[in-house]
């Protein structure tokens, strides 16, 4: 007689429960994992992208923000020169054109006579001479050579101030290996 048992046995359909179970929750332990590591990965590549953008920024405003070396002399980027052998502070003697309103009624109020014909020349303000010269021009050193006298006896008069505005326009020509 043969037994027929055609019934799966309970421990077996419970250990097949059991791994479908088990490999359920692999999966989900694996889909967290990948969710975890691809919003780290996000996280990170944001955070990356806003450091380097934080750095060309610092780097760009640090740049633009220096101010540029002068000597203490340079008004208006230029240096006044009150005597071609020395360099002066600023430019003496010149009044504001326009004048503040007590100033005009100063001078009004109490005018003082002419006694002689030069105080009225030294009311004349002087002529200012502004010269941009580029240190690296040859043109520059033969202007500056055929005017220098003339130059020294209008300053030396009084009858005109000299700015030098130095400027560089040939920099680039020499290669790096000079500056203007």
């Amino acid at each position: 007689m043969s037994i027929d048992d055609t019934t799966p046995e309970p421990a077996s359909v419970d250990r097949r429960e059991a791994v479908r179970e088990k490999a359920q929750q692999v999966r989900v332990k694996q889909k967290r994992a990948r969710l975890v590591r691809r919003s780290a990965l996000i996280a990170g590549v944001v955070v990356a992208t806003v450091a380097v953008t934080a750095v060309v920024a610092w780097a760009i405003s640090a740049a633009v923000g220096q101010p540029q070396l002068e000597p203490r002399n340079v008004e208006a980027d230029g240096i006044p020169i009150s005597s071609i052998t020395g360099v002066a502070g600023g430019p003496t003697g010149l009044t504001d054109v326009e004048g503040t309103p007590e100033d005009e009624a100063t001078a009004t109020a109490t005018p003082e006579p002419s006694e002689s014909p030069a105080a009225t020349e030294s009311a004349v303000p002087p002529v200012e001479i502004h010269v941009y010269v580029d240190y690296l021009s040859p043109g520059a050193r033969e202007w500056q050579l055929a005017n220098v006298q003339q130059l020294t006896t209008w300053v030396n008069e009084g009858a005109a101030t000299l700015s030098y505005h130095p400027v560089s326009m040939l920099a680039a020509k020499s290669n790096g290996t000079k500056y203007s």
